[in-house]
Parts: C-alpha cells; structure tokens; sequence
C-alpha cells in the first residue's frame, strides 16, 4: 500500500509560513511519500528549476508525485511542470480539467489542447492523472484519449449526486491515484479518513476496488488540518485499519 502526504497539508496548517524543506522531511521521515503542490505560495522560489537537484535528494528513496499550479491550459508552463516531474524521478503529474484544455464538469472536450497536453506529457515519459469533477467529464476526456489516468479524490466522489460507488464502478481499471480526504458531505473538507461522513462501506469498497485492479499507484493523504504530521499518521491507521478488516473478511 503506497501512501503519501500533500505538501498542500502544510499550507493549511501554517499558511506563508509552511516550510517545504520541512514537509518533505517529516513526511519521508515518516515513511510517507510525497506529493509536491506545485502552488507553493508560502516560499515562491522553492521549487525553481535551480533547488530541482536538491528536492531529489531529499526525496531520494520515497514515491513522489506533482500536482499542479494551473488552472487554464498554458503550454509552456505545463511543459515546464513535466520537465520537473520528470527531473524529480516521479511518474505522475494531478491535473484538473481546467488545467489541460478541458470545460469543466460540462462532458465536452476542446480537442486541441487536451491532445497536445498529452502528448507532452507522452513525449516526456510522464503520466497524467486527471482528477474527477462529474463522470461525464472524465468520460469525455477518456473517449478523447484513453492515455490518461483518472485521480480519483474520494472527497469529491463522495460530494456528488452520483457518489463514490458510482465513481469506483465507472473508473475502476483506469484509477490509477487517489487522493484521500473525508467530509461531512456538504463541501470538500479534507477531513482524515474516518472523521465525516463517508461511508465505511465506501472506504471498504474503494480498497476492494483497487486490490481487484492490481492497483499500483499512490494513495495521498490531502488534509486541511492544523496539525499535517499527526493527523496524516491517523489517517494512515484508518486505512490500514480498513485493509485488516477486508482482509479478516476473507480468512
């Protein structure tokens, strides 16, 4: 089971004053990888191409993934967050629909960018995990090109008419990331797993799902907390807690 910590996590909890040097140590040093928020506003400077070198090596021996900064589709900004994926030894670059060309949520795709976009991403050996709004939208991407691979945020799933059920039936074989959060079911919390209102069910079906897959991508814990380190070990216990219990329903 592989599971990392957002670096977003130390935004919520110390807002411009978040060190990254300082997430990414706790996190490895809490057997954790890492998925680096490429929106790093507490220390804008942090992840030029010039610390690029440095960031390896503190990461060296731990899975990391990218989530990006973008919100439109911007080629050369996108190419050099592919350029960093790639220098950082990682796989995996989160987008959101917005971020490659795509109209959010509507099921329609603009052709054009969202192919390029991927084939940027082909072109430099990274994967592109495109995080769900609507199932209409990931579908929409996924009839355009089968390339990708979805990130599904079980907040999110969980926050739609649809639900995460609907979610794990539909994308089960092309989940390939999952961010992990809870909520109480009205707005995107980012509470630990087993502290709002998804369903045991749900957290015992999505582990099901992916084991049934042979998943073998991240699992990232994405929590708006005060206290990043504590509660991101908590959130590791839940799961792992739910992992023990499916496998305890199968002796």
């Amino acid at each position: 089971m592989n599971l990392s910590v957002s670096t977003w996590n130390y935004l919520c909890a110390y807002a411009h004053e978040a060190k990254l040097r300082e997430a990414i140590r706790e996190a490895v040093a809490d057997g954790f990888g890492v998925e680096l928020w490429l929106a790093w506003i507490a220390e804008p400077d942090a992840l030029n191409e010039t610390h690029w070198q440095e960031i390896r090596q503190m990461l060296e021996g731990a899975r990391v993934s990218l989530h990006t900064a973008l919100g439109r589709w911007d080629e050369e900004a996108f190419n050099n967050e592919l350029d960093m994926v790639a220098s950082l030894g990682a796989r995996v670059l989160v987008v959101h629909e917005s971020t490659v060309g795509l109209k959010p949520d509507s099921g329609t795709v603009q052709t054009d960018s969202y192919r390029k976009a991927v084939e940027c991403a082909r072109s430099k050996g990274v994967q592109i995990a495109l995080e769900n709004g609507t199932s209409a939208g990931l579908l929409a991407a996924l009839n355009t090109t089968d390339e990708i691979e979805i990130c599904l945020d079980i907040g999110h799933a969980n926050l739609s008419d649809e639900g995460v059920q609907h979610f794990l039936d539909t994308f089960g074989n092309k989940i390939g990331h999952v961010h992990l959060s809870d909520n109480y079911g009205q707005t995107d919390d980012h509470l630990v797993p087993g502290d709002g209102y998804i369903a045991m069910n749900d957290w015992r079906n999505l582990l099901k799902t992916l084991q049934g897959a042979n998943f073998s991508g991240t699992m990232v814990f994405e929590l708006n907390t005060t206290e990043p380190r504590r509660n991101a070990k908590r959130g590791r216990e839940f799961i792992q807690y739910v992992a023990r219990s499916i496998e305890a329903d199968s002796r």
